[in-house]
């Protein structure tokens, strides 16, 4: 299953779009492009996975650990349109705790201002 990132910029806000399967063999691609975007300044982040067909706990623990990178540089990511079993997943992790979700990419990118 591939595995794409597309990026977009809105307001100040990095918007990345998740195709595909986050798998172990994805998850250095995600990790690598989020710390891309933390060096180049881009501390407002949200995660759009709509797009997304499978998370394995590979990708979780990207999510995870680039939640706390951001923090610390004063930013934070955000989750947007998050579906079926991963948002089941994601509550019963106890993830909603550390990183906010939005039913859309708008709502999520709005909740910044």
């Amino acid at each position: 299953m591939d595995f794409i990132i597309k990026e977009t910029q809105k307001g100040g806000v990095t918007i990345l779009e998740l195709f595909g399967g986050l798998d172990a063999h994805a998850a250095p691609q995600l990790d690598a492009k989020l710390k891309e975007s933390l060096a180049a300044g881009k501390a407002k982040l949200v995660i759009a996975m709509a797009g997304l067909e499978l998370i394995s706990s590979a990708g979780w623990s990207i999510f995870i650990e680039t939640a706390s990178q951001y923090k610390e540089k004063g930013g934070d990511i955000r989750l947007a349109a998050m579906k079926g079993d991963a948002a089941k997943i994601f509550r019963i992790m106890g993830l909603n705790r550390i990183i906010k979700t939005f039913d859309s990419t708008a709502e999520a990118a709005a909740s910044f201002i």
